[in-house]
């Protein structure tokens, strides 16, 4: 139960003054737990919020999440996920560390094998961060969240065993925060125009079902006081007035049919764009968790329709039996229980897809969700196969139905659809699948199995409103390899079907040619969302020349490129192809640049020429970052020096081993040549603060690190063509020339696998 009321009140303490207004809105939640805020209003501008659990007061986080939050109108619809395993309280009092924590998380894919480590670590850092924030509260009337909190404290410890659950909650809750705010632009709802038609259509159908049960039971009193005369006269002039009401109340029924058909359509095409947005999040964009909860009510308001109304057709048809002249509705039935089968198998939808570039005996997930959950009381089996895009092209094409016949093994490929009581989804979490084996077509000239595109079949069965309902549905793409080395070819194959490939296309067919101006966006949406920030004009100008090959001295935008031109052919007089190289370099920003891309200090996407044309404008000690253009995963540092004859120097490319051993902070910090990052700022500015801390002595020993030098005889090796190279020398403190040696050999570092 809520309640709200907004009255003025004045509150004194050391922050506040007795003339201050307040809006003081209590919402109570589970029994004693309620928020009270606490808005300081003036020259209506909200300068202060407090928040009140339990007789404790907090002051929120300046525009963090939770304090926007909680002045939303839709706070109700999520606050059932506050729960045992997210108690309210830990919510709270944890809300600034929580969100931060989580915005690092949300680069961590929730399929990697790793997860149940991070899982882990997130869990015991929460544990610890809730025993801080607890013995903060010191007053009595506090000892009742202190409690709570105690008591979550005990939960978390006794899920240290399987930690996996709780992480994933936590995270779900916030994303779907997140999700809430977001939607909202300037304090009120974002207007979308078909949404509100759709609903104005639902309210509509709503009222015609209404009146057509009216009409119905007006019906049957006809007809039961029909069969109680007896003049036959009476009985022939009462018949023929059944019939005027049985005609009126079948063309109701068509209409409201024909109503239903169109409305189901639109629904279902905004279905269908939800699947390509979610394709197109596969490379980075976002895709609003919100929308498909708006779908699924529409699904329900329709499906509530569509039972009523085949309710009111089957009572009606019941009357008409043994009655001459009776209308027959068996057309009317056939067409709605049409409409019921089509909503319901429209609705089964792959709600999590599973990773797109698959290895076997790898553990990976993924989830359905039936739309029509308000209609389902039994718990239907889920049943998961793989199937090749060819072999789903075959029996699309002869509008066959999906056979048990498989591309290959999958284990763990069975689960049940549940209701999740908290969300009011029906779903089905296949957590736990490995592919065990697959079997490939016979390739055709080039084809390598990197362009072979798989499919996972998920199929139910299940009664509803006594008929048999059969459900599929299939993933978008995927892509399944052998080998680490097959990762960048196979990944150009899911980014350029998820960008240019419609949801309903032929299966296995893939784009020959897009526009230049789509294929940017679609890199530009891949870059943002591994690297954290997305490309500037520049950037895509020097990614257009090296992607035909050409200096560009007219507009690209509606230029085609092949997709043999963006993975197939390799750049001239080099062995990789356009992908493999932004593929390499988005893996080393990634990785081990990440910070410093997102702050701009890292230009990367420019050539020699201009690079060598901007430093020369600026005074000796000025260097800027630039990706190698003859290495895979390569950065160099160029820099200008020889004030009275000023020249580029740029040093031989880092890749990522470089960055196991000293980051990239650490080198530029070494580097005395390197002062003052383009166009001007100082390199302690800018590389500050990732600089490595000092050695520190432990155990009576003295922490070495290592240094990066540039040979003093740059000059004679300008005059050269080979690149001046970096070497590593050691700390004078420590003497052990040959361990250090091997140390250095020794360190490595597995690559990550490409991330959605």
């Amino acid at each position: 139960m809520v309640e709200s009321s907004k009255i003025y009140f004045s509150f004194c303490s050391k922050h506040l003054t007795h003339s201050d207004a307040f809006i003081r809105q209590k919402e109570y939640l589970n029994g004693d737990q309620y928020i009270l805020q606490l808005r300081y209003v003036s020259c209506n501008v909200v300068l202060k919020n407090l928040i009140k659990v339990n007789g404790l007061y907090f002051r929120g986080h300046k525009m963090s999440l939770w304090n926007s939050l909680i002045q939303h109108s839709g706070f109700e619809r999520i606050r059932p996920l506050y729960n045992k395993q997210f108690p309210l309280e830990v919510r709270l009092v944890c809300a600034a560390w929580i969100e931060n924590r989580m915005k690092e998380e949300s680069f961590v894919d929730i399929d990697d094998p790793q997860i149940e480590l991070n899982a882990s670590q997130f869990l015991h850092a929460l544990i610890q961060e809730v025993q801080n924030e607890k013995q903060k509260l010191n007053r009595v009337e506090q000892l009742s969240i202190k409690c709570r909190l105690d008591e979550s404290i005990q939960t978390f410890t006794q899920q240290l065993y399987c930690p996996f659950v709780i992480y994933k909650h936590i995270r779900d809750t916030i994303s779907y925060e997140q999700n809430l705010i977001e939607n909202v632009c300037g304090g009120q709802q974002t207007i979308d125009p078909e949404a509100a038609d759709i609903n104005n259509k639902l309210k509509e159908l709503t009222i015609q079902m209404q009146i057509n049960k009216g009409k119905q039971t007006e019906y049957r009193h006809e007809v039961e006081n029909c069969k109680l005369l007896n003049c036959s006269d009476k009985i022939r002039q009462k018949q023929r007035f059944l019939v005027d009401r049985a005609t009126n109340l079948y063309q109701s029924f068509e209409s409201t049919i024909d109503k239903i058909d169109a409305v189901q359509v639109v629904i279902v095409n905004r279905l269908g764009k939800w699947k390509r947005d979610q394709a197109l999040a596969g490379n980075g964009a976002p895709l609003n968790g919100d929308t498909l909860d708006e779908i699924q009510r529409w699904f329900e308001a329709l499906g509530k329709v569509i039972l009523n109304t085949r309710l009111c057709i089957d009572a009606t048809h019941e009357l008409n039996v043994g009655l001459p002249m009776a209308m027959n509705m068996e057309d009317v039935m056939r067409k709605i229980t049409a409409l019921l089968q089509n909503l319901i198998v429209s609705g089964f939808i792959v709600e999590k897809q599973p990773p797109q570039v698959m290895k076997r005996n790898v553990r990976f997930s993924a989830t359905v969700r039936l739309l029509t959950a308000d209609f389902h009381k039994s718990n239907p089996s889920v049943v998961v196969s793989i199937l090749s895009e060819s072999m789903c092209q075959a029996r699309q094409q002869h509008h066959l139905k999906p056979s048990d016949e498989t591309s290959g093994e999958i284990i763990n490929n069975t689960g049940n659809l549940e209701m999740q009581q908290s969300t009011q989804r029906l779903s089905c979490n296949l957590g736990n699948m490995q592919l065990k084996n697959i079997k490939r077509a016979e390739k055709i000239g080039t084809e390598s199995v990197t362009d072979e595109t798989f499919v996972l079949l998920f199929k139910s069965t299940f009664q509803m409103a006594g008929i048999q309902i059969n459900v599929w549905v299939k993933s978008i793409p995927i892509v399944v390899i052998v080998h680490s080395n097959q990762e960048p070819q196979s990944w150009a194959t899911i980014t350029w079907q998820n960008a240019f490939s419609e949801f309903s296309r032929v299966p296995s067919q893939m784009v020959d040619k897009v526009n230049w101006s789509h294929l940017a966006n679609a890199l530009n949406m891949k870059f943002t969302c591994q690297t954290g920030r997305g490309l500037t004009a520049e950037s895509l100008y020097y990614l257009c020349e090296k992607a035909f090959r050409t200096t560009i001295n007219f507009d690209p935008n509606d230029q085609p490129i092949s997709w043999s031109q963006f993975c197939k052919d390799p750049l001239p007089e080099l062995a990789f192809t356009f992908w493999d190289w932004f593929y390499a370099v988005t893996k080393l920003t990634r990785d081990y640049l990440r910070g410093p891309w997102i702050d701009g200090s890292i230009i990367g996407f420019v050539n020699r020429r201009e690079t060598e044309k901007k430093l020369l404008q600026c005074p000796p000690g000025t260097f800027l970052l630039r990706f190698a253009d003859s290495q895979l995963g390569g950065i160099s540092i160029s820099w200008v020096e020889n004030a009275a004859n000023p020249r580029v120097v740029s040093l031989q490319p880092f890749s990522w081993k470089d960055f196991t051993i000293r980051s990239l902070a650490d080198c530029i910090k070494d580097l005395d040549q390197c002062v003052t990052l383009y166009p001007d700022i100082p390199k302690d500015n800018a590389f500050g603060k990732y600089y490595s801390d000092a050695g520190e002595t432990a155990n009576g020993y003295v922490k070495s690190i290592l240094k990066m030098t540039v040979p003093d005889d740059t000059h004679r090796m300008l005059n050269h063509p080979n690149t001046p190279q970096h070497s590593r020398r050691q700390s004078p403190v420590h003497t052990k020339d040959t361990e250090l040696r091997q140390c250095y050999q020794g360190l490595t570092k597995s690559t990550n696998a490409w991330m959605n």
